[in-house]
């Protein structure tokens, strides 16, 4: 009979789960790509949305990407501002490079005397918090009206 337990449990895996072994590590593989789309939207989408779109509108991007890859509430707010901070910061690193840092310095003159490249954080900062937001307002949404929330 122990040898029947043993032979089930080796087949099995320790959690009782065919296949993966545990199913933890699907899980986490789940949530690594979940992760790695929702930048990928967020970067992607947002780009494309710099052209002719308003400023806020990485905010609905930011929503339907935690919506589409459901992650936990804090992670999908982590990602997005990581994304966020991504997009804008290198959208202003280019436009600023394009004529040489001048406007970027007279812009921080009016803000107390900020350096070019402490503006140019600045910036990806507060894109990062707006693409944050929205991603955790898109995850509330669905926990809101889909129920379900991932494991950590």
């Amino acid at each position: 009979m122990e040898q029947r337990v043993m032979v089930i449990k080796v087949i099995m895996g320790h959690s009782g789960s065919f296949g993966w072994g545990h199913w933890g590590h699907f899980q986490t593989f789940n949530l690594m790509k979940n992760a790695l789309y929702l930048v990928l939207f967020i970067l992607v989408a947002g780009s494309l949305g710099h052209y002719g779109l308003p400023w806020w509108s990485l905010v609905p991007f930011a929503a339907v990407a935690a919506w589409i890859f459901p992650m936990p509430t804090g992670k999908s707010f982590l990602l997005a501002l990581v994304a966020g901070f991504l997009l804008w910061y290198s959208n202003a690193w280019l436009a600023d490079s394009a004529n040489e840092g001048m406007l970027s310095a007279r812009v921080g003159l009016l803000f107390q005397g900020l350096k070019g490249w402490q503006l140019l954080l600045l910036t990806g900062l507060l894109g990062g918090i707006l693409a944050g937001l929205g991603a955790m307002t898109g995850r509330l949404a669905r926990d809101l009206f889909v129920g379900g929330q991932p494991k950590a």
